[in-house]
């Protein structure tokens, strides 16, 4: 696969790879990396960086580690192993998340998976495009956006509101005569038949949505306290919230056919792990659920677990009964 863009000569470099806003707000994603390659197959070379990041949840200097990779968007990068031979995990982010929370897996999964993780509008490389408020569009886009990598060997991993995203990415891939995934693993997230959040964050002011996210964990104080950053990630934090917060789930459409491995922190204050068990009615081969010791954002400290959990499951051959 090739990339997208005016970077397909070998020998090319790129050093910083930016975006302006419309706010003029300029999100370098990439510095110091080195895009070369036959058919725009590329690297990033060890020690690049992020830079500037618009994930409220990632630190600048988050180092990506040494492996080659391909880009396969120049604007809304998304970064994955050059070898395409292998079981595809597609990997959908939690609200205000970005690619940059998947890099760890990325490399931790290297030469066992092939990772694929598309960044969403409204953040990073695609900040200057209006972020989705409702579930429904945003599986539209997602379907358009990776319409190639839905095929062959392909399973689903979110993370919270990416949880919904990934199962109903996957009922609407079935519902239209298509293959769904393999498989779907689902972690910090309450079935679907759980409302999100009583008190609608979506709705709140900018200083009470700020304490949400304070209170949540996991966003560092500095980009807190941050109000120029804030002002940037608000819009699609807020977003995010929307898309959680308005979904409905529709308890007549059928279970999907992939098994659902479900995943939750035993100290996530909103998710007990007995709720976790409903994933059951939403896969008709049923769902396997686990705990990990952590909050809400435990994936962070169990890059070595979730990735084990990914191989053992993903790395037989699938085994699967025509479309």
């Amino acid at each position: 696969m090739r990339a997208v863009g005016d970077r397909r000569s070998c020998g090319g470099r790129l050093h910083q790879q930016r975006k302006t806003s419309a706010r003029g707000i300029e999100c370098a994603h990439a510095q110091r990396a080195q895009v070369c390659g036959r058919g725009g197959q590329g690297r990033i070379v060890q020690g690049s960086k992020i830079e500037h990041v618009t994930d409220p949840y990632a630190k600048a200097g988050d180092r990506i580690g040494s492996m080659q990779m391909i880009v396969i968007w120049i604007y809304g990068v998304q970064l994955m192993p050059v070898t395409q031979s292998l079981p595809r995990l597609i990997c959908l982010p939690y609200a205000g998340g970005s690619w940059h929370a998947f890099a760890p897996w990325q490399v931790a999964l290297q030469g066992q998976l092939e990772v694929v993780a598309p960044e969403l509008p409204g953040r990073g490389h695609r900040i200057a495009e209006a972020p989705f408020s409702r579930l429904p569009a945003l599986v539209d886009w997602l379907l358009d956006e990776l319409d190639a990598q839905l095929a062959d060997d392909f399973s689903l991993w979110g993370h919270s509101m990416g949880a919904l995203l990934a199962y109903e990415t996957a009922r609407t891939l079935e519902r239209r005569g298509r293959r769904g995934p393999r498989h779907l693993f689902v972690t910090g997230a309450l079935p679907p038949r759980y409302p999100r959040h009583a008190e609608r964050y979506h709705l709140l002011d900018d200083d009470g949505l700020i304490a949400k996210l304070a209170a949540m964990g996991g966003t560092p104080e500095e980009v807190l306290r941050d109000r120029d950053l804030m002002q940037i990630v608000l819009p699609f934090v807020r977003a995010d919230f929307a898309v959680c917060e308005t979904y409905a789930w529709d308890c007549r459409e059928p279970a999907v056919c992939a098994p659902i491995t479900a995943i939750g922190g035993d100290r996530d204050p909103d998710i007990a792990i007995e709720k976790l068990q409903g994933w059951n009615d939403c896969s008709r081969a049923g769902a396997r659920v686990s705990s990990l010791p952590g909050g809400h954002f435990f994936l962070r400290d169990h890059v070595a677990a979730l990735a084990d959990t990914f191989t053992r499951t993903l790395a037989r051959p699938a085994l699967r009964e025509p479309a």
